[in-house]
């Protein structure tokens, strides 16, 4: 291993490279250096830390494309470096893994083969929660769920509309992603007024969506949370509405599956589905009805729905979605057996109607809030701080005498504003 980098792994012989250091060197001659440490930023709840949403992996395979392509670094090897960190190593391994995948024809395990072998291991991410995690979800776990959803046609890199994504998933744009493009929309709970946040963020109200809900085919709204807005709202205006509550944080009963997955099948256009957060209770249900009518794994589906939607499925909503994975096959086997159709997604995430005047594509800092390590932090999952030598050191057989910050301070203010989400378990 190179002196000064705790890790170095090869991706694209003598081209492509990650490596863990502390601070990012500067180019050489023979070397291009950069770090998405300060520039692609998750998110938090709680204790979460990833995965990177699918936009920030588009913004991501975009970037490198543009270096890999650039005629001044033909003959250079480019080194995503990233610092030593749980969060920032396994990020980085996830944009990177993500872009070997799209980008070069690998298949999940091809991509993350090169990484499997790091020590430490990389810190497996967690649910949105403040308790022990109940399930691990790697960063393969993620990959193979990217798989499914470009198999699917829910999802093509070239074409995924990077500017809407980040403008409707903020709060006071409506905070919604779709998951299965054409049929499930997942979003925020709406309130009958606009109740402001701490920071005078606003709360959404019915009439918020009509517009985007009728121009992108969402015909029916569930809800499964507290009745906190009159539903005649959206029956008024022209959907269909759904009351199907259980409590926050907890599995939905056999009567709630039954009834959505009836609902589902059946709603001749998009569901537009939400409970508090539109994360736990939303997205467990999202996930039963695709194990049953695409048969992803738990693993797969998890992967990709905390790629649309951070933070979605919480607590032991994951063990649960584990023990109904086979239920779910065998249902949807009976189901196509017995000559039933699941209402299939219109169109590729890309090419739906996804209008914004919302933050232009650009290169500024991709996040709502500031990741919850600062840099040069240490963690429980960081490894070693390496020393820097005197007379330099070497990265990939490059060597490197000076250095530079690993891209702008988390606090330079340089970060888009602080995206507010709302509370996941107070009741509502």
């Amino acid at each position: 291993m190179a002196s000064g980098a705790t890790e170095t792994v090869e991706v694209l012989p003598g081209r492509l490279y990650w490596s863990c250091v502390r601070v990012t060197p500067s180019d050489t001659a023979d070397g291009h250096f950069f770090s998405t440490d300060d520039l692609l930023i998750y998110d938090p709840y709680f204790g979460d830390f990833g995965p990177l949403n699918v936009s920030q992996l588009c913004r991501y395979c975009r970037m490198l494309n543009q270096k890999l392509s650039d005629s001044s670094k033909a003959n250079k090897k480019v080194v995503h470096c990233c610092r030593p960190q749980h969060d920032t190593r396994a990020n980085s391994v996830l944009l990177l893994s993500a872009w070997q995948m799209l980008y070069n024809d690998k298949s999940p395990e091809e991509a993350w083969e090169p990484f499997a072998g790091l020590r430490p291991a990389l810190c497996p991410y967690r649910d949105a929660s403040m308790g022990q995690p109940l399930f691990n979800l790697t960063v393969l776990h993620c990959l193979t769920g990217l798989r499914k959803a470009r198999e699917l046609g829910w999802f093509n890199a070239d074409k995924f509309d990077v500017k809407a994504y980040e403008y409707y998933e903020r709060v006071e744009n409506g905070d919604f992603n779709w998951i299965v493009p054409g049929k499930f929309l997942a979003f925020s709970g709406p309130t009958q007024t606009p109740i402001a946040y701490v920071d005078g963020v606003k709360t959404n109200t019915p009439e918020t969506y009509y517009e985007y809900f009728r121009a992108n085919h969402v015909t029916g709204i569930v809800r499964f949370n507290n009745k906190v807005y009159d539903r005649k709202k959206f029956i008024d205006a022209g959907f269909n509405h759904y009351d199907l509550y259980f409590p926050d944080g907890s599995n939905p009963p056999d009567a709630i599956i039954k009834r959505f997955l009836d609902i589902a099948e059946a709603e001749p256009g998009a569901l537009a589905i939400h409970c508090k957060a539109g994360l736990g209770r939303t997205g467990t249900l999202i996930s039963l009805y695709i194990m049953k009518h695409f048969k992803l794994t738990m693993t797969e589906v998890l992967g990709w729905l905390r790629l649309c939607r951070p933070g979605s499925v919480i607590g032991p909503q994951q063990t649960f979605l584990e023990d109904m994975q086979n239920r779910m096959w065998r249902e949807g086997e009976l189901h196509r057996k017995n000559g039933g159709t699941a209402s299939a997604a219109a169109d590729s995430m890309s090419q739906l109607s996804l209008k914004a005047d919302g933050p232009s594509a650009g290169s500024s800092p991709v996040a709502g809030r500031l990741s919850s390590a600062s840099p040069g932090s240490k963690s429980p999952n960081a490894s070693p701080t390496p020393m820097r030598p005197k007379g330099g050191f070497s990265i990939a057989g490059i060597h490197v005498g000076g250095s530079r910050s690993s891209s702008p301070s988390r606090n330079s203010g340089t970060s888009s504003p602080v995206k507010t989400k709302p509370g996941i378990f107070s009741k509502r």
